[in-house]
C-alpha cells in the first residue's frame, strides 16, 4: 500500500517544484524586462544631455509655453472644414514633402515648418545638418515629430548628414581644415558648399522616391510659397497640394512620359526688405474683423495675448515671425526663381537615377533638376502653364533682421552683413499682407492656440550666448557688394 501511494506524492512533489520554478522564472523575466527599460530610460537621458542644443533666450516677455493638454477648450477646436484629419499616414500624392539645407535655422525652421504644414500639407522633412553647425534641432524635431501622437499631426522629419553622401567626407574636411591660415579658405569652403548643395538633393530626392513621395520643396527656411494676389486662398489648409493634384488630373494620359507634363514647377522670387511696421498696423493683427465674425490674424491666447496685452507685447509676438513682421517688398523679382518637382513621376525618378536622356547629371540650387525643369518649360502643354500661371505662386525671400540674417557664420564670409546692409531698407513702398492669414488658420488646424504655441515656441529666439552687438563690427567690412554684382554681370 505504502509502495503504491509513493508515486503520488512523487507526482505531487514534482508538480509543485514546477509550479515554483515557473512562477521564478516568471519573476525573473519581469525583474529584467524592468532594469532594462530602467536602463534604456537612463541611456536616452544621457544622449538627451549631450546634445549641443543650447538654452533659448526669450528676448520678448512672453512665457515660454508647456506642453499643452491633448484636451482643448471647444472655442479652439479646429472649424469643420479645416479639421486636422492626418491621424493616418497619408500616402505620396496626398502630402508634400521637403529637403532643406540647415545650419543654426532654429531661429526661423518653426516658422517655416508651421506655414507650409499648413498651405502646402507639408508631412516629410529632411533636414541636411551642415557640418559647421553650432546648434542642433533635435529638440524642434522631437517636439514636431510627436512620436506619442498627442496631437495628430503627422509630421516626420529625419536628418541627414555630409558623411552620408559626399565621397571621401573625411579628405574634404582635411583639406579644408588645411587652408584655415589661408586668406582663400572661405573661397575652399564655399565651393565645398556648392558641391555638397547639389549632392545632398540628389540624395534627398532619392530618398523620398523610396519613400514613395511626391511634391517636394527645395527651398530656405527664410523662403515661403505663396501667392500675388489674393489672400483668400490661405484660408484653405493644404491649397498648394490640391491645386497640383488637381491640375495634374486635368492633363491628357501620357502626360508623364514626356516633357509637356508638371513634374516640375518653377516659382519667381520677391525680396521682403527689413523695413518694419509701425505701432498701429502690429496691433491690427490681433484685431478681428468688424463683425468678429473672424478672428485676428493672431488669435487671442496665442503666445499668451489677451485683450490686456500692450503694445510691447504684441511687438514681441509679431517680432518673432518674420511673415507677421515685414510686408515692404523690395522692387522687382529677386534672382533666379525656386523649384518644386514631383518625385512621382517617371521623369524626375529618371533623373535621380542618371538615366533621363539631357545632361543627366545637372543639379543646381535653384532649377534643382536643371535639365529636367528647363526642358518642361519649353515643351509643356499650355494647358498646364495657363493653370500654373493663373495661381500666381510666388516665393517670398524674407532679408529678416540683422540679428536673425547674422546669427549663422556661413560659407559666404563677409558678404552677409555688406548685403543686409545694402538691402534692408531697399524699397519703393510696395507692400503685400497676402501670407499674414496663415497663422488664424494653423492655430485652428492643430488645435489652438495652446498647441500652436507650443509647436512655435522657438521661433524667433536664439541661444543664450549669442551677442548680436559684436556682428555689428561686420559693417566695417569692406566688401564691396555693388562692385561684386557689376563684376558678375
Amino acid at each position: 500500500m505504502m509502495m503504491r501511494g509513493l508515486p503520488k506524492r512523487n507526482a505531487t512533489i514534482c508538480s509543485k517544484l514546477r509550479l515554483t520554478l515557473v512562477l521564478g522564472i516568471f519573476q525573473l523575466y519581469s525583474f529584467v524586462t524592468i532594469f532594462i527599460s530602467h536602463q534604456d530610460e537612463l541611456m536616452k537621458n544621457k544622449v538627451a544631455a549631450a546634445m549641443p542644443i543650447g538654452q533659448i533666450l526669450a528676448k520678448a516677455a512672453i512665457d515660454k509655453p508647456v506642453e499643452p493638454s491633448k484636451q482643448t477648450p471647444s472655442s479652439f477646436l479646429p472649424l469643420s472644414n479645416s479639421t486636422n484629419n492626418d491621424t493616418e499616414n497619408d500616402g505620396g500624392s496626398d502630402s508634400f514633402s521637403a529637403c532643406i539645407m540647415w545650419m543654426d535655422d532654429n531661429h526661423r525652421l518653426e516658422e517655416w515648418l508651421a506655414y507650409h504644414y499648413y498651405l502646402l500639407k507639408l508631412r516629410y522633412v529632411v533636414l541636411n545638418i551642415d557640418p559647421w553647425s553650432r546648434t542642433s534641432p533635435k529638440a524642434i524635431i522631437d517636439r514636431w515629430n510627436d512620436r506619442n501622437n498627442k496631437f495628430n499631426i503627422n509630421m516626420t522629419i529625419v536628418t541627414m548628414r555630409d558623411s552620408e553622401y559626399v565621397e571621401d567626407y573625411a579628405g574634404e574636411m582635411e583639406t579644408i581644415e588645411k587652408r584655415k591660415s589661408v586668406p582663400s579658405k572661405n573661397r575652399v569652403k564655399y565651393l565645398y558648399h556648392k558641391k555638397r548643395q547639389k549632392l545632398f538633393f540628389k540624395s534627398c530626392s532619392n530618398h523620398l522616391i523610396h519613400q514613395n513621395k511626391s511634391w517636394t520643396s527645395y527651398i530656405d527656411t527664410d523662403e515661403f510659397l505663396t501667392f500675388e494676389d489674393s489672400s483668400q486662398k490661405m484660408e484653405e489648409p493644404g491649397y498648394v497640394l490640391h491645386k497640383l493634384n488637381e491640375i495634374k488630373k486635368q492633363l491628357p494620359p501620357d502626360t508623364h512620359v514626356n516633357d509637356i507634363g508638371n513634374s516640375c514647377l518653377v516659382v519667381d522670387r520677391r525680396k521682403y526688405c527689413a523695413k518694419e511696421s509701425s505701432t498701429e498696423e502690429i496691433n491690427e493683427l490681433f484685431s478681428p474683423s468688424l463683425d468678429n465674425t473672424i478672428g485676428g490674424i493672431v488669435p487671442e491666447g496665442f503666445m499668451n495675448s489677451s485683450i490686456d496685452s500692450t503694445d510691447d507685447d504684441h511687438k514681441a509676438i509679431v517680432g518673432r515671425f518674420d511673415t507677421l513682421r515685414y510686408k515692404y517688398l523690395t522692387k522687382g523679382l529677386d534672382g533666379r526663381p525656386k523649384s518644386f518637382i514631383d518625385l512621382s513621376q517617371r521623369n524626375p525618378k529618371l533623373y535621380v537615377q542618371d538615366q533621363n536622356k539631357t545632361n543627366p547629371n545637372k543639379w543646381t540650387s535653384h532649377k534643382v533638376m536643371h535639365s529636367l525643369c528647363r526642358a518642361g518649360g519649353r515643351h509643356r502643354l499650355g494647358k498646364f502653364e495657363r493653370m500654373a500661371r493663373g495661381e500666381k505662386f510666388i516665393v517670398n525671400h524674407y532679408l529678416g533682421s540683422f540679428e536673425s540674417f547674422s546669427f549663422r557664420n556661413d560659407a559666404r564670409g563677409g558678404v552677409r552683413a555688406s548685403l543686409w546692409k545694402e538691402r534692408a531698407t531697399e524699397t519703393e513702398g510696395e507692400v503685400s499682407q497676402a501670407i499674414r492669414p496663415w497663422l488664424r488658420g494653423f492655430v485652428e488646424l492643430v488645435g489652438g492656440p495652446n498647441v500652436a504655441s507650443y509647436l512655435l515656441q522657438d521661433a524667433g529666439k536664439f541661444t543664450d550666448d549669442y551677442d548680436v552687438i559684436s556682428r555689428i563690427n561686420d559693417y566695417n567690412s569692406t566688401y564691396d557688394y555693388k562692385k561684386i554684382q557689376k563684376r558678375k554681370e
